[in-house]
């Protein structure tokens, strides 16, 4: 996690793409001890780990299992999305994911279908349910 938080670190101090600084197969085989890093960057990633010793945490939200209300709104809304689908000669994954449905109905106000073509698509059905 730290080599790829200086890698980054690196990459932006000196505008210059990730992996020219290092190569994701690279930072691979020196997380799982197949290489070592140079010298140079060694001498490099160790200043970083100084001039940084916060832990550095990766930010994985938790899986949640889906509760039976969740699961309930999700297919009242899969099927009004299969209905506006059928109607436009659409899949419904173009629309809404699955996992999109949940994030949605769990609260995020990002997804993609509440904004652009899909809310306006969904804007009337969205209203109707009031899940969220």
């Amino acid at each position: 996690m730290q080599l790829s938080a200086w890698r980054e670190h690196q990459a932006i101090d000196k505008n210059k793409p990730r992996r020219w600084i290092m190569t994701d197969n690279y930072l691979i085989d020196v997380t799982m001890e197949k290489q070592q890093l140079s010298n140079n960057k060694q001498q490099k990633f160790e200043e970083f780990l100084v001039a940084n010793p916060h832990t550095i945490t990766p930010d994985i939200p938790q899986h949640t299992p889906t509760t039976a209300k969740e699961k309930e709104q999700k297919l009242i809304l899969q099927k009004l999305i299969q209905e506006k689908a059928t109607q436009y000669n659409l899949t419904t994954e173009v629309i809404a994911s699955s996992k999109t449905l949940l994030r949605y109905i769990r609260g995020d106000q990002s997804v993609n279908f509440l904004s652009g073509w899909r809310y306006h698509l969904l804007k009337k059905e969205l209203e109707k349910c009031k899940i969220v």
